[in-house]
């Protein structure tokens, strides 16, 4: 039997929730500071062979940005309904630092984390 403790979160991420990442690995810091500061969105998952890996997508404001960043990521597309450059990646699932149904929710859990509250 497992205990879960007070404020343990047993849930995971699903298909179209927004999360934010904790990237430690030895790639750029310009792509570390991106990957931490910025919420994405699932948009696959991928099961298989033990392997729990989510897609997550990250939308980009400027094209600036887009060309600062364009040669850290696999997948560099352009949505051309919503007129905007977008950004994708694969993760492993313990990777995820904090979820949520909308952006909103993942800030919201983020701030008070990082205020103790």
């Amino acid at each position: 039997m497992k205990y879960i403790k007070k404020f343990e979160n047993i849930e995971e991420p699903e298909l179209g929730d927004y999360v934010l990442i904790r990237e430690n690995r030895d790639y750029t810091q310009p792509y570390n500071d991106f990957i931490n500061n910025n919420i994405g969105q699932i948009v696959l998952t991928d099961f298989s062979f033990n392997k729990k890996r989510i897609e997550v997508r990250y939308y980009v404001d400027t094209f600036d940005e887009f060309k600062n960043m364009k040669n850290y990521f696999r997948y560099i597309s352009f949505d051309f309904v919503s007129n905007e450059y977008y950004f994708s990646n694969w993760f492993k699932m313990n990777m995820v630092s904090e979820f949520g149904k909308t952006k909103e929710d993942v800030e919201l859990k983020a701030s008070t984390k990082k205020y103790n509250l």
